[in-house]
C-alpha cells in the first residue's frame, strides 16, 4: 500500500527505537514493520540503554528514533552523549519523537544534535518519508 508512495531504501534497515512506554513500543515497531519490507528494530527503554546499545553494537544503526521524555536519561542527553562518541557511530541519524511540537521543543531537539523530529502520534506515511530522507 505505501510501497508505491516512496521506494524502499534498497537495503535492509536496522533501527534503534528508544521509547519508555511499552504500548508505544509495540505501535512503533508494528508500524515500522508494515512500512518497510526488510527492517530490524531494536528497542531501548530509555536514553541510558540506548547509549549502551549504540556503543556495544558491532554494527551501526541506520537510524535512531528517540523519544525525548524518558526516565533515567532523556532523549536530549542521550543524543548529546551519542554525538560525543569518537567513532562514526556519532554521525548516526537521530529523529526525535515528541508529543510537544512547540518551537522551544523543536529547537531543543536540533540543538542537542538530532537531525529531524516527528510529532506523536505520527502519521505512518510521514514517518516513512522522514526515515527515507535520513537513511538514503
Amino acid at each position: 500500500m505505501m510501497d508505491d508512495v516512496v521506494a524502499d531504501p534498497g537495503k535492509p534497515l536496522h533501527l534503534l527505537l528508544v521509547e519508555d512506554q511499552p504500548f508505544n513500543q509495540i505501535v512503533a515497531v508494528d508500524t515500522l514493520e508494515s512500512l518497510f519490507k526488510e527492517i530490524k528494530v531494536d528497542v531501548a527503554n530509555n536514553g541510558r540503554e540506548a547509549l549502551e546499545m549504540v556503543i556495544a553494537s558491532s554494527k551501526m544503526y541506520d537510524l535512531i528514533l528517540m523519544d525525548v521524555q524518558m526516565p533515567e536519561m532523556d532523549g536530549y542527553e542521550a543524543t548529546v552523549q551519542i554525538r560525543k562518541l569518537i567513532t562514526k557511530k556519532s554521525k548516526t541519524p537521530i529523529m526525535a519523537m515528541t508529543a510537544n511540537v512547540i518551537k522551544e521543543e523543536i529547537e531543543k531537539c536540533f540543538s542537542s544534535g538530532m537531525n529531524d523530529f516527528i510529532a506523536k502520534p505520527f502519521e505512518p506515511s510521514m514517518l516513512r518519508q522522514k526515515i527515507m530522507q535520513l537513511v538514503v
